[in-house]
């Protein structure tokens, strides 16, 4: 349990630190930026590992403290990026963007039926649906348990995964799923 906060950790203060050093003046683009660079790192670091067939809680915790390392000596001479904020000048003429707009419009407007399908589905499926039961948390506790993703057991293991990485992390220091040990 203490090697996963300390790889934590190290996610966060890298992923920190180079939000704040990227984004200084704008704080809601640095708290998007951290969102993105945890996510980034956490998914890297169990590609990596579990491609290699290394998903061992030493391991994480080593690549993760190397990853912290390496990101924050590359970027230690990094400059702020400018991000228009709404006091500077604004970098349109006024009513230049009604154009484009417009035309944006135009082009979403077919996708809103699937927009509103999808938002509906978000309100109406149970978090333990058949799909998460059947094959996103067995595919999670097999790669727990063979400490690869090249684990393929189970009805649909064949399906490609993807949340299960963000699940993975989220399991693996207790090495279990909240139920009987694995």
């Amino acid at each position: 349990m203490l090697l996963y906060l300390l790889a934590t950790i190290a996610v966060l203060l890298a992923s920190a630190t180079l939000a704040a050093r990227w984004f200084s003046k704008t704080p809601l683009v640095a708290l998007l930026a951290l969102l993105v660079l945890v996510l980034t790192q956490i998914t890297g670091i169990q590609l990596v590992l579990g491609a290699l067939g290394q998903l061992y809680p030493i391991a994480i915790t080593t690549f993760a403290i190397a990853l912290c390392i390496l990101l924050l000596f590359l970027s230690r001479n990094a400059s702020a990026i400018e991000v228009f904020d709404g006091n500077d000048k604004p970098p349109l003429k006024p009513l230049t963007w009604v154009g484009p707009l417009m035309v944006g419009l135009l082009i979403i407007r077919p996708l809103l039926p699937m927009v509103t399908e999808l938002l509906q589905q978000v309100q109406q499926v149970h978090p333990l649906g058949w799909d998460v039961v059947s094959y996103h948390l067995p595919n999670v506790i097999d790669y727990i348990q063979a400490h690869s993703l090249w684990s393929l057991t189970g009805s649909y293991a064949y399906y490609p995964g993807g949340n299960e990485l963000l699940n993975l992390w989220s399991m693996g220091p207790l090495r279990h799923e909240g139920g009987p040990s694995v």
